[in-house]
Formats: C-alpha cells, structure tokens, sequence
C-alpha cells in the first residue's frame, strides 16, 4: 500500500508541457509546464516555464522557478525577449504580462522579470500577441473594478442580476516602451485576436455577452479594427 501511495504522489506530481513556442530562428523551442488534472500543491496552481535546444537531448532548462502560475509564453519577434502572463504580484489575485530578455542570461538564476502591464490589476488576461514589429502588445481583459463596485462589496451589496451588468473583455494595447494602454470600447465580449500580417490591423473575435452559452445561442462576430483601436 504505502509502494502504491508513492506511485500516485509522483503521477500527481508529474508536470505536463503545455504552451509550446518555436523560436523565430527556429532554434529553440519555449514552453511551460504544470500540474497534471488542473493539481496544485498549494493554495494556487503554479507554473513553470523553460527553454530548451531544438533536436540537442537534454537541453531544457528552466527560464523561471515555479513560485509563481507563470504560464502562456510568447517569443518576441526578435527572438531575445519573452512575454508571458503571470500572478507574481500576488498569487492567484493580480494577473499581468510580464517581460524578462535572455541576452544576458547565463542559463542558471531566474533572469530579470519586469512587468509589461500594470501588475496591481485583478482581472486576469485570456490571451494576448505580440505585433509583427514587436513594439505593442494587444491582449484581452475585462474592466478593473470601480471604487464604488469594491465599496458595494465591502458592505456586502454586491449582489448579481443576470444581465443587469456584464463585464465585457476587452481588447487592449499596451506599448512595449511607454507601457501606456489603449482599450477598444466595444459592449460584446472579446473572445480572440490576430494581428494582420503588416501590423495595421488586428481581427477580433466576439460575442455579445460573456454569457457561456451566448455563442451557442446567437454565434460570434468576427470584426476588423485598426492598430489605434477604431471600428
């Protein structure tokens, strides 16, 4: 029995790639890993990321320390720098895009890790892509809440209504060096985006509440806004 509770602790314990990235000169290949099942040892689930040698045996080696749900990478397009969305700031609570280079990276401690955007915010980012040229960053949440939203909850007035206030995800962009951040204001719920080829454009995918079965009932949208954020 005690064999057997060993087995099941490791299979427990196994992490599982998931996001998987080539490198733009198609030399390394970026990932993260996790839990198996969803499984967390600790209050929160967490995640790993690592970067590894495409075709050399035993290359990988981990870009961050697995504290913290560091999870969807994305290479840069020029392949030096990474984004990732994490919640360093407070686990399981702030959620942002963080930033760290492997110029000056030795392979050993956790390289510097900056954040892109603002790491004090609550509502977690579904996805986000690096423009063609690298400089801005177009990702999908939903509103911060306001002072009087966190007022009604404190005195226990938060109550629900279906239907009577959505919190829509939005798309935003935030530039790479300024870290100023541009929302579209558009009542539907962003689902998914794509930059265009010559970074002008993004699609976006949408539906028109946050409702899980709005898409069932009345499908999605497929719109084209410009760089700048204008219908």
């Amino acid at each position: 029995m005690p064999q057997n509770r060993d087995l099941l602790q490791r299979l427990c314990d196994l992490q599982v790639p998931d996001t998987i990235q080539i490198s733009p000169d198609r030399r390394q290949v970026l990932y993260s890993t996790r839990l198996t099942w969803g499984h967390h040892k600790g209050k929160f689930p967490v995640s790993t990321l690592w970067i590894a040698g495409i075709g050399q045996s035993k290359s990988a080696r981990a870009l961050t320390g697995g504290q913290f749900n560091d999870r969807s990478p994305m290479w840069h397009p020029n392949g030096k720098n990474i984004a990732f969305i994490s919640d360093r700031a407070g686990p399981g609570k702030n959620f942002a895009i963080y930033g760290l280079s492997l110029d000056s990276w030795d392979g050993t401690a956790e390289p510097y890790v900056y954040p892109i955007t603002d790491d004090g915010n609550e509502r977690p980012i579904t996805s986000f892509q690096y423009s063609p040229d690298g400089s801005e960053l177009a990702y999908i949440s939903a509103d911060e809440k306001t002072g009087e939203q966190r007022l009604r909850e404190q005195d226990g007035q938060d109550q629900k209504v279906w239907g009577e206030h959505w919190e829509y995800a939005r798309l935003r962009v935030v530039d790479g060096k300024t870290k100023q951040v541009r929302s579209l204001r558009l009542d539907r719920n962003v689902l998914e985006l794509c930059w265009s080829w010559d970074g002008e454009q993004i699609a976006i995918l949408s539906s028109r509440t946050p409702d899980l079965e709005e898409r069932l009932l009345y499908g999605s949208w497929i719109s084209i806004v410009d760089r700048n954020l204008t219908l």
